[in-house]
């Protein structure tokens, strides 16, 4: 087997034939049915090593230059959405990690090792989010005379956002990384599904109504995933 194709396997009790996912890191993942034979897999990949390492160098490609190929802890958070930068310190004091810290500059203080720190940040990112997101999304609703009715916030790899025929909304944390446009974007494009649980005409004749500058908001939206750093993926 060629030494370059590293992959994980999972297992799945919906899938009906093998799959292949790479990731917006170029990380490879074979998805297989429950009773597949395992010894197989390595077939597989060998016979679509043309095409992985096609879409790997492609991938790749998008993503910034001389980023590091595992989790790191960052320096500086920037949540674009609001416009606000954040240093990450090292703190000697464990009573401290994970604490925000109002300087002249805003300060994030972390300690313990780097899994340690990257639970701290991450536990951070999600609690801002709920600040952030929740109000956000219910002015917007009040401006539009949507109405959904329950919303979590989640760390989701693929999709920032979802609603429900129940109209419970789904939004991803990371949105806090992304400029603002596209965060008001993403929230106006799941509130009209409370109205149109589809993609059909009838449901972008409503989200332009709201933005008529849904389509190039969309396609930032879906290549926004290659600007996501490692850190807040894991």
């Amino acid at each position: 087997m060629n030494a370059n194709l590293a992959y994980v396997i999972r297992v799945s009790l919906r899938a009906k034939r093998v799959q292949m996912k790479l990731n917006q890191f170029g990380e490879l993942e074979i998805v297989i049915p429950q009773n597949f034979n395992q010894k197989e897999v390595v077939k597989f990949v060998e016979r679509h090593s043309g095409w992985i390492h096609r879409t790997r160098e492609r991938i790749l490609s998008l993503r910034p230059k001389n980023e590091p190929s595992s989790p790191f802890i960052p320096d500086d958070i920037y949540l674009r959405a609001v416009d606000r930068h954040f240093r990450v310190v090292n703190s000697a004091s464990s009573l401290t990690a994970g604490i925000e810290v109002d300087y002249p500059y805003q300060v994030l203080e972390v300690s313990g090792s780097q899994a340690q720190q990257l639970v701290f940040i991450n536990q951070w990112m999600q609690k801002k989010a709920k600040k952030i997101l929740l109000p956000w999304l219910q002015n917007v609703g009040a401006e539009l005379s949507l109405s959904y009715n329950k919303v979590t916030i989640r760390r989701q790899k693929t999709r920032w956002g979802s609603c429900s025929a129940q109209h419970n909304i789904n939004l991803n944390r990371n949105l806090l990384l992304l400029a603002p446009e596209l965060v008001r974007y993403l929230i106006i494009h799941e509130l009209c599904h409370t109205v149109h649980f589809n993609h059909s005409e009838s449901y972008w004749q409503l989200v332009a109504q709201y933005e008529p500058n849904y389509k190039a908001l969309d396609h930032q939206l879906n290549r926004a995933t290659r600007t996501i750093p490692r850190w807040a993926c894991k």
